[in-house]
């Protein structure tokens, strides 16, 4: 069972579908992006038992949408947590319009007649390069029976505050949903001071328990005074020693928390540039192995027309020889049959001894 304020009244767990919407634009720096991160997780262990319940999705944005959570992917809150943790710092521009587009298309998965929230956290105007038009889409938000929250931190000594401010009251779907800080420091401290109880009765209501019903100046204990329970006043002064304290604590977990994501990345490069090395090694040798190949098959081909070259040079010196051989026996054969012919003509009467010794025809006619 959970309990509200320890005043002993059960918790209801009301369904709900939950969108965070988390600006990581170049202005919000990435020690600020760590407290955001915090802040998301932290709030997210108080909505509800779990997340069949409560359902919850992450948007992060800059110049880019990221959708790193959609309200169907995760089961169990450490698996929520996880993707938060993984969420990257992205840096650039601030493109609310796109984002909160995303937004409207993650809650067409939201279960019929759930409360549906969007919770942005940004620090600035929305980007003039953005190409969503950010009234269309609040407009459409609003006609899907979104509920809106915005958290902005911005100095009210910036020059662009009162656009800001503007645009802040333009998002949230009523004033009492808009809720400014100066800085993030002092979202961290409600971070750590406030939020301590769970999401009960409905969001606006732990909202404003939270964050107060004031945008600018928030309280403590709304939603249990309407349930007739006495909240303890916070100190109207925190002693030097403990701020202090409690902003070293907070510098020292961010400088642990950029350390360790530092070590990380080195260990990633590492691995990287080894996996790189690998894959160029692999490479050479493929490109060693398929010149080898391809010189292998260029001299085999070579051979095989070198011995089909010897072979017609042989089949037609056969042929010549064959042809001359037939030739000879043929002129042979001829020779003696005309010999044979003549020496039967030749009348032994008219044959004489030459000279020489030899014998010749006196009469003959060749």
């Amino acid at each position: 069972n959970i309990y509200l304020l320890g005043c002993g009244r059960k918790c209801k767990e009301t369904p709900l579908e939950l969108v965070f919407v988390i600006d990581s634009s170049e202005s919000v720096g990435i020690d600020n992006f760590r407290i955001i991160q915090n802040f998301v997780k932290t709030l997210a262990d108080r909505i509800a038992v779990d997340l069949a319940t409560a359902r919850m999705g992450i948007i992060n944005y800059s110049h880019q949408v990221e959708k790193v959570a959609d309200l169907r992917q995760f089961s169990s809150k450490d698996d929520f947590k996880l993707a938060v943790d993984g969420m990257q710092y992205l840096g650039e521009g601030t493109y609310t319009a796109t984002a909160l587009q995303a937004a409207n298309d993650m809650f067409k998965g939201a279960r019929p007649g759930v409360k549906k929230v969007g919770l942005v956290i940004t620090d600035g105007q929305t980007d003039s390069r953005d190409k969503k038009n950010l009234t269309e889409v609040v407009k459409e938000a609003n006609n899907t029976g979104v509920e809106t929250f915005v958290i902005g931190v911005v100095k009210k000594s910036d020059p662009n505050f009162d656009m800001f401010f503007e645009e802040m009251n333009l998002i949230a779907t009523d004033p009492q949903h808009v809720y400014h800080f100066d800085d993030f420091l002092i979202l961290y401290d409600i971070l750590k001071q406030k939020l301590s109880t769970k999401i009960c009765e409905d969001f606006p209501s732990y909202f404003f328990q939270v964050f107060g019903s004031s945008s600018s100046q928030p309280e403590f204990g709304v939603l249990g005074e309407e349930l007739g329970e006495s909240t303890p006043e916070p100190p109207e002064e925190i002693s030097e020693s403990k701020r202090d304290l409690e902003m070293k604590t907070q510098q020292l977990e961010i400088k642990l928390s950029n350390k360790m994501e530092e070590d990380i990345k080195k260990v990633r490069r590492k691995s990287t540039q080894t996996g790189n090395d690998l894959m160029r090694c692999v490479d050479l040798y493929n490109q060693a192995q398929a010149k080898w190949f391809e010189e292998m098959v260029t001299t085999t081909l070579e051979l095989e027309q070198v011995e089909m070259e010897r072979v017609e040079m042989t089949r037609q010196h056969l042929c010549q020889y064959t042809q001359l051989r037939h030739e000879t026996d043929m002129f042979n054969q001829s020779t003696v049959e005309s010999v044979d012919q003549l020496l039967r003509k030749v009348d032994p009467a008219k044959v004489r001894e030459h000279k020489m010794g030899n014998i010749c025809s006196v009469d003959m006619e060749i």
